[in-house]
């Protein structure tokens, strides 16, 4: 039987964005319990995975057909190389 989705796994990546900026300004709040931060912080969390996976699947999507009829990657001459994260893995920085 497949796992149920998740609210967040439903929502878009604009509402998931959303939902993160407003967990960074109730994290910011000096005075919040810790229970409630460390809880903030586990959703935000998760909402980075989902948001990562949702560029890298939109990433895999747009591609260029090649002449010989190839696809390659889809690059822009502007683009700045994606920069490894430091834990050794696939995954690549992303802007949050």
């Amino acid at each position: 039987m497949p796992a149920k989705k998740s609210s967040a796994q439903k929502q878009s990546f604009e509402e998931k964005m959303a939902r993160l900026q407003s967990l960074v300004e109730r994290l910011e709040n000096p005075d919040i319990p810790l229970e409630e931060s460390v809880a903030l912080y586990k959703e935000g969390q998760e909402l980075i995975k989902l948001c990562r996976q949702q560029l890298e699947n939109a990433a895999n999507e747009v591609r260029l057909l090649n002449e010989d009829g190839s696809l390659s990657p889809f690059a822009q001459d502007d683009d700045p190389p994606q920069r490894p994260l430091g834990n050794g893995g696939d995954e690549y920085d992303v802007p949050f």
